[in-house]
């Protein structure tokens, strides 16, 4: 019988048939035993059209499930956390594909209960591509003082640009009314 397993070919032409039966047999029951998988009972993380991308956080996030929403809707799973070497906190995480159009150069993410959620700062925001790295920040808080530090930002450039404006009008108005006086005081003296 082993001489037939080893080399089944070795028995003559009745044998032959049987032991090639037992060893497609026993290669048949080897794959499904030992090359089974238990896909039915878990959830699959990442599909084909999932988009991937790093969010980096100055500490561990304290995330209780590793599902990511928006608005109250999952768009997206937290795939594994790791320190770099810069001291920190890199949380991969994989988009649904039908929700990638959300994950814009103004993306940011924020841990609010225990869940990873989506939001924007005040820039627009253009399309990046997948891998990119984007910020996370460890509480709603947080969040909410950098869209602030940004929009402060824009307000002071809004401001020195309209400062600016007015210096420049107003200057151009004193050189008028400079001439105009030097004019009236030459007049006057002759």
């Amino acid at each position: 019988m082993i001489k037939c397993l080893l080399n089944p070919f070795s028995i003559g032409k009745g044998g032959q048939m049987k032991s090639y039966s037992v060893v497609t047999g026993i290669f048949i029951i080897l794959c499904f035993s030992g090359c089974t998988s238990d896909r039915d009972n878990q959830e699959q993380l990442i599909h084909n059209d999932d988009r991937v991308f790093y969010v980096v956080f100055e500490d561990k996030p304290d995330l209780k499930e590793n599902d990511i929403y928006s608005n109250g809707f999952k768009i997206g799973k937290v795939l594994s956390q790791e320190l770099n070497d810069k001291n920190k906190v890199i949380v991969k995480i994989a988009i649904d594909g039908k929700r990638s159009q959300l994950i814009k150069s103004n993306t940011i993410f924020y841990v609010s209960e225990g869940l990873l959620e989506y939001e924007t700062d005040v820039d627009e925001g253009k399309q990046i591509k997948e891998g990119s790295t984007l910020l996370g920040f460890s509480g709603k808080g947080e969040m909410l003082l950098h869209v602030a530090r940004l929009k402060g930002g824009q307000y002071i450039d809004a401001a020195a640009s309209k400062g600016k404006e007015i210096y420049d009008a107003a200057k151009q108005k004193a050189g008028l009314i400079s001439e105009k006086v030097k004019e009236y005081y030459d007049n006057a003296t002759q």
